[in-house]
């Protein structure tokens, strides 16, 4: 895409948007990121259509060595351009669900008549959770070994690499230890406390749907 059509294409949008939001109660920013979320799965479907065909391509041998070696390069970089976005998008997931989560604690401790672990948007409704993040030690210690032997992995296996500790698993398993008044092995017990927000869409709305 030239310079002159992504011009074009966010021009477009703005007078997309500028419809909306006249009969929106959301800020503009929201309603953008609603309409550009619209757009993008529009291209998404759009790629995937593509991807059978350039797929039915490779099966039928119909690109030479050299351009299927350009299609990997293209389906790699295109590869790596969505882990990155992914990443982009997954911190400010968390940094907002956090901003209101730390949001709700500070309102409970302040005058718990008032504590609530809901919050109700236009589109989606909001709920607190917090967890119990083990720190998990550095592979090759003593504490890391002691924390697999904890979950029955032998040292033989840890030495191997086959088995690990997943990062979302073991604050799960803390939390329900925590709660359930157990107590986690010496090598885990350096926690921090996480909290956010779980989001379910709101019945009265759908997929694309401005519903005030």
């Amino acid at each position: 895409m030239t310079e002159a059509q992504i011009i074009q294409t966010r021009s477009a949008l703005v007078d997309l948007l500028r419809d909306r939001s006249e009969d929106s109660k959301r800020p503009k920013d929201i309603e953008f990121l609603l309409l550009l979320g619209e757009e993008i799965e529009a291209l998404k479907s759009e790629y995937l259509s593509h991807l059978l065909d350039v797929t039915a391509q490779m099966r039928r041998n119909g690109w030479t060595p050299e351009e299927l070696v350009d299609v990997g390069f293209l389906l790699r970089e295109h590869t790596a351009m969505i882990k990155d976005w992914k990443v982009e998008v997954s911190q400010r997931h968390d940094l907002a669900g956090k901003i209101n989560a730390v949001r709700l604690i500070k309102l409970a401790v302040a005058d718990p008549m008032k504590a609530e672990d809901t919050i109700r948007g236009t589109l989606a409704t909001g709920v607190q959770f917090s967890t119990i993040q083990p720190r998990i030690p550095k592979k090759g210690t003593p504490e890391y070994t002691q924390a697999m032997a904890h979950f029955g992995v032998t040292e033989e296996m840890v030495e191997k690499g086959v088995v690990k500790i997943d990062w979302k698993g073991i604050g799960k398993y803390a939390t329900r230890i925590a709660e359930s008044g157990g107590r986690l092995p010496s090598s885990l017990s350096d926690t921090f406390p996480v909290c956010g927000m779980t989001y379910r869409r709101r019945r009265d709305t759908t997929k694309g749907n401005r519903n005030d």
